[in-house]
This record gives C-alpha cells, sequence and structure tokens, in this order.
C-alpha cells in the first residue's frame, strides 16, 4: 500500500510540474495581487556557503526580469527565465562544436536547435536580437554580453504569449462613474416612491376602516328607531283608536 501511494504522489509531481505551478486566487472585496517567480539555475555549486557573509537586498534592487513599470502598455506574462535563455543558446554552440554562427547557420540550424514555436521569422529574430551591428555572424561570447533586453525579444518571439501583446482599450472611468451614479439616483427614487406607495395604502386602510365605523354605527342607531312598527307607530298610538271605541261604545248603553 506503501510503494502504491509512493507511485501515485511520484506522477502528481511529475504532472504538476509539466503544467508549471498551481495556484488559486480568491478575493471577495477589490483587491491587487504582486506575484515574484524564483527559477533556480539548473546546477548549484555550494563552495563558498560555510563562510558565507548573509546580505538582504530589498525587493526594489533585486535584478527581476520580467516586470510592469509605469507606462507600459502590456504586461509581460509566462515567459522564460532569461538566466536560462542565454545559457541554452550557449550550450547549443558546445553540443554543435561551433565557434561562430552565421545567419545562414542560425536560419537553418540553431534557430531549429531553439525552438519550434517561433512567432516571428528567424531572419527577423537573427537581424534584431543576435546581430543587430549587422557584422555577419555572433560569437559564444557575444551570447555572453548580448543586453538583457536582447534576451527579452528572444525570449518573446520563441515562446507563445501568456498575456495581451497590444494595449488595452482605454477605459472612460469618468463616464462609468456617471452612469453608476444615474442608476443609484433611479434606484433611490423607486425606493422612495414604493414607500410611498405603501404609505397611500397604509391612509386607505384607515379610511375604509373609519368608513366601516361610521357604518357601524348608522346601522345601530336605525336599529332602535326600527322598534317602532312598520306605520310609525309606537305602542300609545296603536292604544289610541282601542280607547276611542270603548268610549263610543260606553255612550251607546248609557244612551
Amino acid at each position: 500500500m506503501l510503494l502504491l501511494l509512493i507511485r501515485i504522489f511520484k506522477y502528481v509531481i511529475h504532472f504538476v510540474h509539466m503544467l508549471g505551478y498551481i495556484h488559486q486566487v480568491r478575493s471577495y472585496k477589490r483587491s491587487i495581487s504582486v506575484t515574484t517567480l524564483f527559477s533556480p539555475t539548473r546546477t548549484f555549486n555550494s563552495s563558498g556557503c560555510e563562510n558565507l557573509n548573509m546580505s538582504y537586498t530589498p525587493m526594489s534592487e533585486a535584478p527581476i526580469h520580467w516586470t510592469y513599470k509605469e507606462g507600459d502598455q502590456t504586461i509581460d506574462l509566462g515567459y522564460n527565465n532569461l538566466v536560462i535563455v542565454r545559457s541554452d543558446i550557449q550550450r547549443i554552440f558546445r553540443e554543435l562544436k561551433i565557434k561562430k554562427v552565421s545567419r545562414k547557420l542560425f536560419i537553418q540550424e540553431m534557430g531549429k536547435e531553439m525552438s519550434d514555436n517561433w512567432q516571428v521569422p528567424l531572419e527577423e529574430v537573427y537581424d534584431k536580437y543576435f546581430d543587430p551591428s549587422g557584422k555577419g555572424f555572433f560569437t559564444e561570447k557575444d551570447i555572453e554580453q548580448l543586453p538583457i533586453e536582447n534576451i527579452k525579444g528572444i525570449a518573446r518571439s520563441m515562446e507563445t504569449p501568456a498575456g495581451p501583446l497590444s494595449a488595452a482599450e482605454k477605459i472612460d472611468w469618468e463616464k462609468i462613474l456617471q452612469e453608476k451614479l444615474a442608476l443609484e439616483k433611479q434606484e433611490e427614487e423607486f425606493r422612495k416612491k414604493k414607500r410611498a406607495d405603501r404609505q397611500d395604502d397604509d391612509d386607505d386602510d384607515d379610511d375604509d376602516d373609519e368608513m366601516e365605523e361610521e357604518f357601524r354605527k348608522g346601522t345601530q342607531r336605525d336599529n332602535g328607531d326600527n322598534d317602532d312598527d312598520e306605520f310609525g307607530m309606537d305602542d300609545d298610538d296603536r292604544d289610541e283608536p282601542q280607547d276611542e271605541d270603548q268610549r263610543k261604545q260606553h255612550q251607546h248603553q248609557e244612551l
């Protein structure tokens, strides 16, 4: 079981190595993230480390190759370590056992050894970065002394870019702000109208309650008056005709 886990772990490490690196960035609010990638050299010589006097260099003074400075129209992302690019070019000199490289040799052989994914023609790469002075060839020593900007140009030319190559469309932040403020104003007016409508509904309910109460009181008064009969006569009024008949009958008997 342990050997199986070790084998699985090796496969995972190999897969991660092929991808480069896996990372996750999460933010629940507006944020600015800065990533610094360190690429170690392929070999390490530990001689002299025993009596090493450690000193610290601030990031502002460190030789960082791929950076973004204010005013840059694009951000270089994903390109190779420039120290490795330079050393790989020098390695080809030793592998091919050559002392200098002409324009023709670079196009036909050396360029193909360096990359199979060139983004620009090899003629342009040679003229612009390897032999800008136009002397017709370059040596391993020339590569060692090649300015860092030339190495950057070579790295950009031989790899697929991981970011945009042209400046992004200019954003009219003032227009966006005005549109946002106008939208917030509309939302506030809508909320006010909704509150006012709710208040009107409450007032209408109060009026209905008052009308219902008045109607109820009026009904009670009507019920009290309806104790009289349907002719509007009370009990005393109904007794009056009977008393008159009795008097007439009594007078008749006396006669």
